[in-house]
């Protein structure tokens, strides 16, 4: 399970290609290994993805959409 950003337009349930990494083989921080960026097939899930949470939780943007 990963988070990435799409635009509002693309509808749950959509497939589409995130570009996982950074660029120039990653951070210069010792902590990140060096890497190459790929594309990753995804499935466009809604936020939070714990149904208990998109009902549940206090409003705000995990239940409006806005932010």
């Amino acid at each position: 399970l990963s988070l990435a950003t799409v635009d509002r337009d693309v509808p749950v349930g959509a497939e589409v290609r995130v570009v996982w990494g950074e660029p120039n083989g990653g951070s210069g921080k010792t902590t990140v290994e060096p890497h190459e960026q790929i594309a990753i097939r995804a499935v466009v899930s809604p936020v939070p993805y714990a149904v208990t949470a998109r009902q549940e939780y206090q409003g705000g943007w995990r239940t409006t959409g806005s932010l």
